[in-house]
């Protein structure tokens, strides 16, 4: 009995085993990795298929993949030994070497002797697998193995894009390990989640000398016969004559087989409302309307459309149902919440309902423009254009602009303009000279010093002062403006 569950062996299950055996040996990874997806995929495949495509991963440095398989075989049985070597070396080619401490302890546990036991535990106390950190300069000048392991590194942390870039030129290149460099570029596709089929199929493609299983299966009853074997007397005539008719042997005369004149025509096309009436005719019972039969499809309803190319209008289909369950009618109302309530739904999966719902909507489908396009039945008159509106020309009338206002006056001078007469008084005395007869002349006298007084304006003109008086009051009245505006500025400030 199998181990733990597992399912029993059949010949197919040996043939497949063979086959990735013979896979394996000649190395190709991505061989095993195909046929054992279908065979995922078409039923259980056996634990050697399983080791063989995590193995083949691993290889494609697939860590991912790895990881699922190796999944699978620790449910079946934790305590595989191969399984936790494949899950500790997927830990440190992963870059996680002390996650593969604990499958190690295991192995150590179980007693499992294996000659890669010791290097593994070497493995898992060293540095994390890292790409390398000059990787761009190996990319630049780095020697095709080194670029080609740099790669695989990049693989197995995840980095497919970088990895890709190099492989591609390293595939350009001439005399490089092509299978390698083919299987890693293979891998990062994707193409090994696309396999489907009969694995069957594949093995013979994939080995085609390896050995097909015996058709050994007592539960298949049916008898293959290559053709005229028939005719040849290699069976008993004698045990043809049972059950003729069951075995096709005799022909059935109430079948005619003559098909030569058998054709299918339509002489007419019934229009909906026809139809519906010849529906009720036939599988009309009385006022109960027609009887639904099981996978029959029924018309829900009829939407029609107006000859003129008008809107369409909705009407039930005479003689169909509607679904009506629990009160609840799709013709009435199309409200989600209420469908949702009446087909039992949880109130936790339903949001409920707020004011502002309308108002969402509208703001999420203020960018949302929705072309519509009136469908016109075929032959149907096309709709007349719209008239043409006349083109308006709008007048604006010109308005003349104000005359801009006159300029002030200029501001009269404080003072009047010198004259000769003024100028002359202002004038210093001239220097005293000596007499003749040695005497010396006295200085002559000065006028007392007196306040000048205000110009006065000849008869009949204004005088200066009363010119500026104007102006004077209007240089008041702004200041004041501005200084009742800067207290009340620094009120509201304050306040």
């Amino acid at each position: 009995m199998p181990a733990h569950g597992a399912p029993a062996r059949s010949s197919l299950d040996d043939y497949l085993d063979r086959v990735i055996a013979d896979l394996a040996s000649r190395g190709d990874d991505v061989g095993i990795v195909r046929l054992v997806e279908r065979w995922v995929n078409a039923g259980e495949p056996t634990r050697y298929g399983l080791i063989a495509q995590a193995r083949a991963l691993l290889r494609l440095r697939l860590m991912d993949r790895v990881n699922l398989r190796l999944t699978e075989l620790a449910a079946r049985d934790p305590d595989d030994v191969e399984m936790l070597v494949l899950l500790a070396e997927l830990h440190i080619q992963r870059g996680w070497p002390v996650r593969a401490r604990k499958p190690l302890g295991r192995l150590r546990e179980l007693g499992a002797e294996l000659p890669g036991l010791a290097e593994l535990e070497v493995q898992a106390d060293s540095p994390p697998l890292q790409p390398d950190p000059n990787a761009r300069e190996i990319e630049r000048t780095g020697t095709p193995a080194d670029q080609l392991l740099l790669a695989e590194r990049f693989i197995a942390a995840g980095s497919f894009l970088r990895a890709k870039a190099i492989l591609e030129r390293l595939r350009r290149l001439p005399d490089q390990d092509k299978d390698r460099i083919e299987a890693l570029l293979w891998g990062i596709g994707g193409e090994h989640a696309k396999e489907q089929g009969d694995p069957m199929e594949l093995a013979r493609i994939l080995a085609p000398g390896a050995t097909m299983p015996p058709d050994d299966d007592t539960r298949e009853t049916t008898e293959s016969l290559p053709f005229g074997l028939r005719d040849g007397g290699g069976h008993d005539e004698s045990a043809l004559g049972a059950f003729p008719t069951l075995f096709r042997r005799q022909d059935d005369p109430t079948v005619d087989t003559d098909t030569a004149e058998e054709h299918t025509s339509v002489s007419i096309m019934a229009d909906a409302e026809r139809a519906q009436r010849h529906e009720a005719e036939v599988d009309g019972d009385g006022d109960d309307g027609p009887a639904v039969r099981d996978g029959d499809t029924q018309i829900m309803l009829v939407i029609r459309q107006d000859g003129g190319g008008g809107a369409p209008g909705a009407a039930p289909a005479s003689g169909h149902r509607l679904k009506e369950e629990q009160g609840y009618n799709l013709r009435e109302t199309l409200n989600l919440r209420e469908y949702q309530a009446s087909m039992g739904m949880s109130e936790s999966a339903v949001r409920p309902a707020v004011a502002d719902d309308a108002a969402e909507l509208e703001e999420e489908d203020a960018d949302l423009i929705v072309m519509t396009r009136r469908e016109v039945e075929p032959g149907a008159a096309p709709a007349a254009p719209a008239p043409a509106r006349p083109v308006e020309v709008v007048h604006k009338p010109i308005v003349p602009l104000a005359p801009p206002p006159p300029a002030p006056p200029p501001a009269p001078h404080l003072s009047p303009a010198p004259t000769p007469a003024t100028m002359a008084s202002r004038a210093p005395p001239p220097a005293s000279r000596p007499s003749p007869s040695g005497s010396p002349t006295p200085p002559p006298r000065r006028a007392p010093k007196t306040s000048p007084k205000a110009p006065v304006a000849p008869a009949g003109e204004a005088s200066p002062t009363a010119r500026l008086l104007p102006g004077l009051i209007l240089v008041a009245l702004l200041m004041a403006a501005l200084g009742l505006a800067l207290v009340l500025l620094i009120a509201r400030l304050t306040g």
